[in-house]
């Protein structure tokens, strides 16, 4: 699993390496696979990483970044100097390590620090997702080995899903322990322990952790129903932030797929701008008599002449 040792580097990628081994390189590399791969959609797929995100590779190697998607972390519980989460926030290693390192285009290193450090970092780089590697060190004191223990936790900075709460735990992973894993290896009928939990992680990104907790991969927007819209008009026209101009043609697109009907309308139309200037604009059957009515209410610039 390879243990820290000398002087961790202050690139993002290197931190991965440097504090979770194996585990941490392999799951990065599968995700940078399915962002390349176009599983986050085919603009980000396309987005070239500028030379200076930190990631290893030369100038116009970048690869396909994901917009306010997943953010990784380490913290060490165990080693001094360095807090895990519900520890002292990060310290020592590399002098920039508590700073986020760009990967891509919205794929972050956050750094070293307890959860709730890192989430507030995650929360101003706009990230939806979080990975946190809680990494163990210890070394025995009989044969000076140094052994060391990495779980992977998965949260949801931003609202993932109906059931869950922003910050809530989605996905713990077993504990990869490098003598574990080493004898683990040493069956070769076994699968790489290191592969299931990446697999696993995976799995929950690209299927979801269950009822009420959806996927986080891009797929196509189901089709809008009639409750949809008639929420959506509710919601408008009950908000303190309106922009009336802007929502009278939004309910009047949803007149115009079916969506709700001519009474939800002409309610929508009176609760933005008022049921006199809604029965004048429903009764005017003129373009300019309705630029007029629209002018009145100040959704339209008055026009002048000429000079």
């Amino acid at each position: 699993m390879g243990s820290p040792g000398g002087s961790a580097p202050a690139e993002g990628r290197g931190l991965i390496d440097y504090y979770t081994g194996e585990f941490g390189t392999k799951f990065l590399e599968e995700l940078e696979k399915r962002i390349s791969d176009g599983n986050f959609g085919e603009v980000l797929k396309d987005f070239e990483s500028p030379p200076s995100a930190g990631n290893g590779r030369g100038a116009g190697m970048g690869m396909g970044g994901m917009a306010g998607m997943p953010g990784m972390a380490g913290g060490m519980p165990g080693m001094p100097g360095m807090g895990g989460p519900g520890g002292p926030g990060g310290a020592g290693g590399a002098a920039s390590s508590k700073e986020p390192k760009g990967i891509m285009p919205g794929l972050v290193i956050l750094g070293l620090g307890n959860k709730d450090t890192l989430e507030k970092k995650a929360k101003d780089q706009n990230l939806d997702l979080m990975f946190i590697f809680e990494v163990t060190v210890k070394q025995s004191l009989k044969t000076e080995i140094v052994n060391n223990t990495s779980v992977l936790k998965l949260y949801g900075v931003q609202k993932p899903g109906e059931s869950q709460k922003p910050g809530e735990v989605i996905f713990t992973s077993a504990a990869m322990n490098a003598v574990g894993i080493t004898k683990a290896r040493e069956k070769l009928k076994d699968k790489d322990p290191v592969d299931v939990e990446v697999e696993r992680v995976m799995n929950i990104l690209e299927k979801g952790a269950g009822e009420g907790k959806g996927a986080f991969v891009v797929s196509n927007m189901p089709p809008l129903q009639p409750e949809h819209a008639m929420q959506r008009v509710t919601r408008i026209t009950a908000s303190a932030e309106q922009e009336p101009l802007a929502h009278l043609v939004e309910i009047r697109a949803f007149k115009a797929m079916r969506l709700i009907t001519d009474k939800q309308y002409q309610d929508g139309m009176k609760g933005l701008i008022g049921p006199e200037r809604a029965e004048a604009l429903l009764k005017s059957d003129k373009e300019d008599d309705r630029k007029a009515v629209l002018a009145n209410a100040k959704l339209l610039p008055r026009t002048t002449g000429k000079r």
